[in-house]
């Protein structure tokens, strides 16, 4: 056997044997977010996942919509009851099969669904660690106009990761980027976890993602969004300096 082909029949070993392991593999990662290794605890994201899907929830961020004004003048705050838009949790899907990332996002109590299908050029640095009891090795790439630093373990066959972060031979633990302060590190794994499958069939079930948009597309709703909410505080005003105009403002930045 020549060495190119020995390199391909190794290849293919190595992916049917990650493909088996990854079947059927489901499970629940919590992250938290640190600055200089002190937890903050309040930002925190759980991470499900099988075979097909991840589904990352920002557990503790609650919406906090915008409030609306009448025409009169009067105030009305978003309801705080259960089903109220307003306690929606900001969550992060992915579909192995399309291969894209589906997150909501809620301004002035309207929610709206964004697709995304990043690229990512992972380089693989020769260093390794160990997390939560994981061998871990570290990845690097520059996307979002940042560069981020990964930590992913092949001992969980599944290529997923916190927020829109996944397309490496294992589970993301740790990620950090310096420039936007960005550090989220696993502190808690549960394997062979049934909620998992649950938990993501419960957003998968209630969401049309082929109504999402693009982020270009997003900026547009967002701008029309923004102008009816300026015509609806404006409605009683005839003097010009004394109308609400809110800066432009878009999506570049969404769901990073």
């Amino acid at each position: 056997m020549t060495n190119i082909n020995l390199k391909i029949f190794i290849f293919l070993i190595f992916t049917f044997f990650f493909s088996c392991k990854s079947q059927n593999l489901k499970g629940k990662i919590v992250f938290e977010a640190q600055i200089e290794n002190i937890k903050i605890k309040n930002v925190e994201g759980e991470l499900f996942f099988n075979d097909k899907q991840s589904l990352y929830i920002i557990k503790s961020i609650d919406q906090n919509t915008k409030v609306n004004r009448e025409t009169d003048g009067s105030i009305v705050y978003p309801s705080n009851s259960i089903d109220s838009i307003a306690n929606k949790k900001r969550f992060i899907i992915f579909d192995s099969k399309s291969r894209n990332f589906y997150g909501n996002i809620i301004n002035d109590n309207i929610e709206n669904l964004i697709i995304d299908s990043p690229k990512f050029n992972w380089i693989f640095a020769n260093e390794t660690k160990t997390i939560l009891g994981y061998k871990c090795q570290k990845a690097i790439c520059s996307i979002y106009d940042n560069d981020y630093v990964a930590w992913f373990t092949q001992e969980i066959p599944a290529s997923y990761g916190p927020l829109k972060f996944n397309g490496l031979d294992g589970m993301i633990l740790e990620l950090k980027c310096d420039k936007t302060k960005l550090h989220l590190l696993a502190v808690n794994i549960q394997l062979d976890v049934h909620q998992a499958n649950k938990e993501i069939l419960s957003y998968t079930s209630k969401y049309d993602f082929s109504k999402s948009v693009t982020r270009s597309e997003y900026n547009t709703v967002l701008e029309n969004q923004i102008k009816m909410l300026e015509d609806k505080l404006n409605l009683n005003i005839t003097d010009e300096k004394y109308k609400t105009k809110f800066k432009n403002l878009n999506c570049d930045d969404c769901n990073k």
